[in-house]
């Protein structure tokens, strides 16, 4: 009867492996997804059964998940694997081509449409692809089209943006229109004023998504009711 190797017995090298090629940056994202997801586990013998295998494969990886629980690190059980680090396994080692990119231009009337227009033509002549982003589809300029709104675009479709500085609230400034009414300051004129803030000093839009769930339950009880008595709704 063949028995496994000895490496079957193995857990923590690989993961450390792949823990000691990351980037800084990298790092901190798996730290924070780690406290993240294990911030929604209520069972506290889970998040600490967890922290004693992140001891196993880095100690300053688990002090700092361990930290955002607000729990105590463990010490390993046993000495850590001796792994060279690899390149291969880090996004952020080596460079990337960039043609092809998508990369927008946030600007509307009052940005410094010359610089838009130098940016806009050194990302093309590097063979990226740029979008200008605009409060509105009226172009900024007879040779500078709003190719996107900011209430009809998503991050997704950017691989980098470039704010062309401060940006006023648009013209339909509402509380409710929050993709353009994000920047505190007097609003333009003919602009609609700003919502105040809800009961118990919430921000208007999550005061609004409240009161939209409650008339939706008092229209559901008042239905429920008007069936039980035979009424038509």
């Amino acid at each position: 009867m063949r028995e496994a190797p000895a490496s079957f017995d193995d857990h923590f090298s690989q993961p450390r492996l792949f823990w000691l090629s990351l980037s800084p940056v990298e790092r901190e994202h798996v730290i924070a997804a780690y406290t993240f997801e294990l911030s929604k586990v209520y069972e506290p013998v889970i998040r600490e059964r967890v922290l004693t295998v992140l001891a196993e494969i880095d100690p300053v990886l688990c002090a700092e998940v361990a930290t955002g629980l607000g729990l105590p690190a463990p010490q390993p059980s046993r000495p850590l694997p001796d792994v060279v680090p690899s390149p291969a396994l880090s996004q952020a080692a080596g460079t990337w081509p960039t043609t092809g990119r998508v990369v927008g231009i946030v600007a509307d009337a009052t940005s410094d449409l010359d610089a838009v227009r130098r940016v806009r033509d050194s990302a093309r002549q590097a063979g990226l692809l740029p979008l200008l982003i605009a409060p509105t589809g009226a172009p900024l300029a007879d040779d500078l089209p709003a190719q996107r709104t900011f209430a009809a675009t998503r991050s997704v479709e950017y691989d980098a943006l470039v704010v062309a500085g401060p940006l006023l609230p648009a013209a339909d400034d509402h509380g409710a229109r929050d993709a353009k009414s994000g920047v505190t300051g007097p609003r333009r004129p003919g602009g609609f004023p700003r919502r105040p803030a809800g009961r118990r000093g919430l921000p208007a839009r999550q005061a609004d998504r409240r009161a939209a769930r409650r008339r939706g339950r008092s229209r559901c009880r008042l239905r429920r009711s008007c069936r039980s008595r035979g009424d038509r709704w």
